[in-house]
């Protein structure tokens, strides 16, 4: 089972547009995450970072009415297709607690009987640490700026784990930084994704590639183009600029990579192929696999690590993921999900930081609940998106998704999941997204 090679994401017509597609099903799987909320008797509430010194006021405050009317929008296509027109719970838009060194994000783990955090836990969770975790903790925030221990660049959230039922928290997991892996085209090979649908990845001669193309290149060189869905790629055409050069790239977006790699120590395990899909799992979806395997009493966190990292919530990959596997995350954002993706198969350990290796059953396990999610919401949210409240061209993409999606979800080819991160290698903002297929102008 190979990449699909299709002109867009949902259907392969002339007319198709992958960024249309992306979109509106990044959309649908947002509608329908806050109505799986709403019934559940939860409000939802989507986080901007609260401002700070330096700050453009003005900005900042039309980024969160921005927001705003994103969240009521979505509220209000949630209540009208539950039924539900006043009262709570509701859907809001709000701020995530204030940054500060070893300030961390949270999942809790649903059935465990832990409380929810406190603004005070999630800025310093030193109180609800283990002695180990404590220690761990501690090291990771000496080492905040520590690329040979762990990715400290832009989105530098690192994982770890505290197990708070062993005594005196004596084997807590860390660090676990987000890392780069190869998103494997006959995914019948990878035992954690067997029989899921197949991947797209846009046909070679299509004009999405252009940005992709390295400077100075021509199409017909070898290494022409920058490999789909690594981040920075569409800034390829670009000279290389004043910033570092550790690998005399050529061009901006392998400058950008190598920055990354060499001077950020975020690992590269896609053996740099430039030929499929390169994908980003995030450190809370590593210490979430950990955390699982190793029992109810242990709590998955990431901490903000470096300069460039300042925003305490989860992105839009993260979020469905913990929310699918019980860690409900202690905040949510709307901005970019670039790439993001679940683990594929078990790592290669060229760096030597992935002890202990996680059991493939308990990716099996974990992935498989991530599929039967985005199933269940993308579907939610397709119902709850006529095409009377959507922008007129997405009418297109919003048949392409049903007709896709078929009638039932089939264990067989998880559909929605592969869609959902398909959607997620075409960059961009999720609330612009939103407010381009709600039709706000």
């Amino acid at each position: 089972m190979e990449f699909r090679h299709t002109k867009g994401i949902l259907t392969d017509s002339s007319t198709s547009d992958p960024v249309l597609d992306a979109d509106f099903i990044v959309s649908a799987m947002v509608t329908g995450f806050a109505i799986q909320r709403l019934q559940s008797n939860c409000d939802v509430q989507f986080d901007i970072a609260p401002k700070e010194a330096g700050d453009d006021d003005a900005k900042w405050q039309r980024q969160l009415d921005q927001l705003d009317k994103v969240a009521q929008a979505i509220g209000d296509a949630a209540k009208t297709f539950l039924g539900v027109q006043t009262g709570n719970p509701n859907v809001r838009a709000g701020t995530a607690v204030d940054h500060r060194q070893g300030a961390v994000i949270v999942g809790i783990y649903g059935i465990a009987g832990h409380e929810r955090p406190t603004t005070g836990d999630i800025q310093d969770p030193t109180d609800a640490l283990s002695v180990g975790g404590k220690v761990l903790f501690d090291l990771i925030k000496t080492k905040d700026e520590d690329p040979s221990y762990q990715y400290v660049g832009r989105g530098a959230y690192t994982g770890f784990v505290d197990d708070i039922g062993t005594q005196e928290g004596a084997h807590p997991i860390g660090p676990l930084s987000s890392v780069r892996t190869a998103i494997p085209g006959n995914t019948a090979a990878h035992g954690t994704i067997t029989g899921w649908f197949p991947r797209w990845l846009p046909r070679a001669d299509d004009d999405i590639w252009g940005p992709r193309l390295r400077y100075g290149k021509s199409i017909q060189e070898p290494d022409s183009h920058i490999g789909w869905g690594i981040i920075g790629g569409n800034t390829a055409g670009r000279e290389p600029d004043d910033r570092p050069n550790p690998l005399n790239a050529t061009n901006h977006a392998d400058q950008t990579s190598s920055i990354m790699h060499v001077l950020q120590g975020m690992d590269f395990l896609d053996e740099g192929d430039d030929v499929g899909i390169c994908g980003y799992t995030h450190g809370m979806i590593r210490a979430i696999y950990s955390a699982y395997e190793h029992g109810p009493s242990c709590i998955p966190y990431e901490i903000t690590v470096g300069h460039d990292t300042t925003k305490l919530s989860s992105c839009l990959g993260c979020s469905v993921f913990m929310t699918a596997t019980g860690y409900t995350p202690s905040s949510i954002h709307l901005g970019s999900a670039e790439s993001w993706s679940p683990f594929y198969g078990n790592l290669s350990d060229p760096y030597g930081r992935y002890e202990p290796a996680i059991d493939l059953n308990v990716m099996r396990d974990l992935n498989q609940r991530f599929a039967r999610y985005c199933d269940d919401a993308i579907r939610l949210g397709l119902a709850a998106l006529p095409v009377s409240r959507i922008s007129e061209q997405y009418h297109a993409s919003r048949k392409g998704l049903h007709d896709m999606l078929g009638a039932e979800f089939s264990n067989d080819r998880h559909v929605a999941s592969a869609l959902f991160l398909d959607a997620l290698t075409v960059h961009g903002k999720d609330v612009d997204r939103l407010g381009r297929v709600y039709a706000m102008g």
